[in-house]
């Protein structure tokens, strides 16, 4: 493994440190880590430049679990040739900013679903920001949280609503999806509900899986790097971010 990839690694384990959580609660810290950003040394998200550089044909289909309000949905479609979008978004309040950001755009379908390991419905567990800005509302979660509030203090948890939920496996069946291109999944911890659930679309349909990562528990029973690896032995990185992995299907 590089010595780019070992330091991002290394980057989890400092997320552990209690002197690391007293700082990230400062106001300093957001300066600290744009800084060691532009290093390259800490790169969190994949790029718009990358992923156009995988994902390089027309009409691709792009599933995105954990759409939140669009961001990254809107760029999909700005950036990418002609894809053919499937967005997921289970908190009805960002769900209703997601459906007003991309109204008119017809070759993105948004669902107020949970993709998870089964059809039904469970407990979502919502977030909010301290001082009512609302992108604190994109920490919520089908796990219960555990440390994240002891990283990001100004992230609270006082609510939970019921949302439905549907396995990555039963909704590609039902809607005859025959190839995935790329998953993107943002779902605060509950990546391993995603892969049980979808273990027979990952394996045998989709080219790249995408998820973000965590080796400290910010929500209960969080999977590690590790543990998502062991969940998908037919896929290998790609790319690795420091809360991000980009992992391959080897059968492509």
């Amino acid at each position: 493994m590089s010595l780019i990839n070992n330091l991002r690694l290394y980057f989890q384990k400092i997320l552990k440190n209690k002197f690391y959580q007293k700082f990230r609660q400062s106001k300093f810290s957001i300066i600290f880590v744009k800084l060691i950003e532009l290093t390259g040394l800490i790169q969190r998200d994949i790029s718009i430049k990358y992923l156009k550089k995988i994902i390089n044909k027309k009409n691709s289909t792009i599933i995105e679990i954990g759409a939140e309000i669009g961001t990254d949905t809107v760029n999909f479609d700005k950036f990418l040739s002609s894809p053919k979008i499937y967005s997921f978004e289970p908190d009805p309040r960002n769900f209703e900013r997601l459906s007003q950001r991309v109204k008119g755009l017809n070759n993105i379908k948004i669902f107020n679903l949970a993709i998870s390991d089964g059809k039904g419905f469970a407990d979502f567990f919502l977030s909010e920001d301290i001082y009512g800005n609302r992108d604190g509302q994109g920490s919520s979660s089908l796990k219960k949280p555990k440390n994240v509030g002891e990283i990001f203090s100004t992230i609270l948890f006082e609510e939970k609503v019921k949302v439905e939920t549907i396995s990555l496996d039963e909704w590609v069946e039902e809607n005859d999806i025959q190839l995935i291109d790329f998953i993107w999944a943002d779902v605060q911890g509950a990546e391993d509900l995603i892969i049980k659930g979808g273990i027979n679309s990952l394996n045998n349909i989709t080219r790249y899986f995408y998820t973000e990562f965590s080796d400290n528990e910010l929500y209960e029973n969080q999977p590690t790097l590790k543990e998502i690896l062991a969940l998908l032995p037919n896929f290998e990185i790609k790319k690795l971010f420091t809360s991000n992995v980009l992992l391959k299907n080897k059968i492509f």
